[in-house]
């Protein structure tokens, strides 16, 4: 009986790595239940923005240390999720959403827990204005690293002065050029984080 279930546990692992992740889930607790697979831990918990807002729609997914495993779920309308990952398995939980900086939790061995996680925008906005207040519309800037020898990106403001780009990275030296005919450029330099108001005002 026991090699007939062994045999059962081992085909059904071979199917469920050909229909995907979501199958191959249920086939490794079926096996479980015979003591094949160590079985499964739930992760569960709760994804907001920094105003502890929640974020709907985050791609949560576990990756095992030397791959073979990957389980993936997603955040409710309250930003609520619920993960089994391979019972005493070390690996990766990555959580991306669009607009949003990528977190990824490394080298960490899972058990029943909660989770919540705080997630913050991939980019950096504000506003262009002159020295009277008033906003200045397709104004350039040109953000720049490694002492501004390497462009990243270039963006206008709009017809409120206001722009949004974004960083590739958080907490790192970016050097801001903003042009703009009939006035004098600006050029310094910011601490960038994602989700952070950076203002320039600019004169004749």
């Amino acid at each position: 009986m026991r090699k007939l279930i062994i045999l059962i546990c081992l085909l059904l692992t071979v199917i469920g790595v050909f229909l995907g992740d979501l199958r191959f889930n249920y086939i490794e607790d079926f096996c479980a239940e015979f003591g094949f697979f160590k079985g499964t831990v739930l992760i569960s918990g709760k994804v907001t923005t920094r105003k502890l807002d929640p974020l709907e729609g985050v791609d949560i997914e576990f990756v095992r240390d030397g791959g073979g495993i990957t389980r993936k779920a997603t955040t409710d309308a309250n930003g609520n999720f619920n993960l089994k990952v391979p019972k005493e398995k070390s690996g990766v939980l990555m959580l991306n959403l669009a607009g949003y900086r990528t977190i990824t939790q490394k080298d960490l061995s899972y058990n029943d827990k909660v989770l919540n996680f705080e997630m913050h925008p991939d980019s950096v906005t504000g506003k262009v204005v002159d020295w009277k207040g008033k906003a200045i519309e397709s104004a350039e800037l040109a953000f720049e690293k490694d002492g501004g020898r390497a462009g990243i990106a270039t963006c206008y403001s709009d017809g409120n002065g206001n722009y949004e780009i974004q960083i590739p990275e958080d907490q790192v030296i970016y050097w801001v050029t903003v042009k703009k005919d009939g006035y004098s450029t600006i050029r310094e330099k910011i601490f960038g984080i994602g989700g952070q108001i950076y203002n320039f005002e600019m004169r004749k």
